[in-house]
């Protein structure tokens, strides 16, 4: 029954659409609904604070990620399994790396950037582990 389904959706590139857009949608209406429900609970100065956070994090997620998401999904339908595993651990090597140079940039001048981002340190190595 399950496997008629994913056969079904995988085939039909109408319902893989649709169902991007609904999960897009979803994704983008929690995001929506916990900002409302945080300014009830937060101060201003907080929330410039996980404003300044969560801009850290999308910033980030461009060079740890290199925008991968997106094709390893395509690839994943695309490609049969030895294709796909050559492109996932390409990918995921090239992300370790870039993290691993992210944390020693961090080491090196991470007092700098909390001070020039107004974020504690920790917060910085957490948006790094995050994105």
């Amino acid at each position: 029954m399950h496997k008629r389904i994913l056969t079904a959706i995988k085939n039909n590139s109408l319902l893989r659409g649709g169902l991007f857009s609904i999960f897009s949608f979803f994704n983008q209406g929690i995001s929506f609904l916990l900002l409302i429900i945080l300014a009830n609970y937060i101060s201003p100065d907080a929330y410039g604070s996980l404003s300044i956070f969560n801009t850290l994090v999308m910033f980030l997620g461009y060079f740890i990620a290199l925008s991968t998401q997106g094709y390893v999904s395509v690839s994943y339908f695309k490609n049969k399994g030895g294709e796909f595993n050559k492109d996932f651990s390409t990918i995921l090597c090239i992300s370790l790396c870039i993290i691993f140079v992210l944390s020693l940039c961090t080491i090196i001048g991470g007092e700098k950037l909390a001070i020039w981002l107004v974020l504690r340190p920790k917060y910085i190595w957490l948006a790094i582990f995050i994105s």
